[in-house]
């Protein structure tokens, strides 16, 4: 997706100057936003959306390239969005404000405020009529959807300190132990060797009526999400940096992908890891203990099959094998931030920090 000050499609071939040949070939360029790109949702058979730092919402008609509404409201950059079904979608933002919209006539139909500081992530819950949103003002509210009333207000597990153990285990050499203390407060702490939330990334339900969170520490944490209210339940460690994507694979799995480059697949049940799909051990060369890779979103394409946003560009991994299957190294010129499955799977849509 470009930034001219045109929207509409463009053809061309992913091989270009500087990039190295691929097995994929790029279909369609959609061109319309005019900063960065970092969310891509399916609303139904023909129509995508597409949210941006410049805070809109462009919605698109995929077969044709064809852009056909813009849901304008925000101040700022659009953070997060989900659908309700296919009708209503609600979006999150730096404003701090949640806004529902009718994707069918590009109207917003609710504003919701409750949040002091950027809305960082948007999940449907289990429970009928429902959603959660996750600022970074440390709290996860629940709001009803059909009049935007907010039910329930949690502050995010930011006092708990964790340090994390390392010992020897078979996936890839280390696994990772975790003992948890009351501290007062966060000064210091780095100092001590601990781990602390901060900015929140990613909210994904998981069974049981449970919520997990991937936020600026390696940790995820994990809620109850029960039909009253929300409650701590647990931390996972396996991540070395921050965890920025979660994804379900199915009701027994779901993964996590990291700015360590590793991506995880964990238990829904026991909540431990089964497998590590990507665990890059080196450091970008001009960079002091950045990894190599960063993975900033997880694509599910089947129970099997899972697609991770790996550097400029993505992978396709077999679950079940624990093996890539598919490699695009250069689908961008700068790091991609989403992905999106077309056509049963057969299709991925991409947007990067390249617009």
């Amino acid at each position: 997706m470009g930034q001219d000050g045109s929207k509409g499609a463009r053809k061309d071939s992913v091989t270009g100057k500087g990039r190295s040949s691929n097995p994929i070939s790029e279909l369609q360029c959609l061109v319309g936003h005019t900063d960065i790109i970092r969310l891509l949702l399916r609303v139904d058979e023909m129509t995508i959306a597409s949210a941006s730092d410049d805070s809109n919402i462009l919605v698109w008609n995929y077969n044709t390239g064809q852009h056909v509404g813009t849901l304008s409201g925000h101040t700022l950059a659009v953070t997060c969005m989900i659908l309700l079904d296919k009708v209503r979608l609600v979006s999150g933002s730096a404003d701090k404000t949640v806004r529902m919209w009718d994707v069918k006539t590009n109207s917003c139909l609710r504003v919701l405020t409750g949040h002091e500081a950027s809305v960082k992530c948007l999940v449907a819950l289990a429970s009928p009529e429902r959603f959660c949103s996750g600022s970074n003002d440390r709290h996860l509210i629940v709001w009803r959807t059909f009049d935007g009333e907010k039910l329930n207000v949690i502050e995010r597990q930011e006092e708990e300190s964790i340090r994390l153990r390392w010992r020897p285990c078979g996936m890839h050499g280390r696994c990772c132990t975790v003992s948890v203390c009351s501290c007062p407060g966060s000064a210091g702490l780095a100092a001590l060797g601990f781990l602390t939330d901060a900015d929140l990334h990613c909210l994904l339900t998981i069974s049981h009526n449970r919520l997990v969170t991937g936020s600026n520490s390696s940790l995820l944490r994990v809620y109850k999400a029960d039909p009253a209210q929300l409650s701590y339940h647990k931390v996972l460690p396996q991540h070395r940096e921050s965890v920025r994507c979660l994804a379900r694979l199915s009701a027994m799995h779901f993964a996590s992908g990291s700015l360590d480059g590793a991506v995880v697949v964990w238990s829904a049940e026991t909540l431990t890891p089964l497998k590590v799909l990507n665990y890059p051990e080196r450091y970008r060369p001009d960079s002091s203990k950045v990894y190599i890779y960063n993975v900033h979103c997880l694509l599910t394409l089947s129970e099997r099959y899972l697609a991770a946003a790996l550097g400029n560009g993505f992978s396709v991994y077999d679950v079940a094998a624990g093996e890539c299957v598919l490699e695009c190294s250069a689908a961008h010129e700068a790091e991609v931030l989403c992905l999106l499955a077309l056509y049963n799977g057969t299709r991925i849509v991409s947007a990067a920090g390249d617009g």
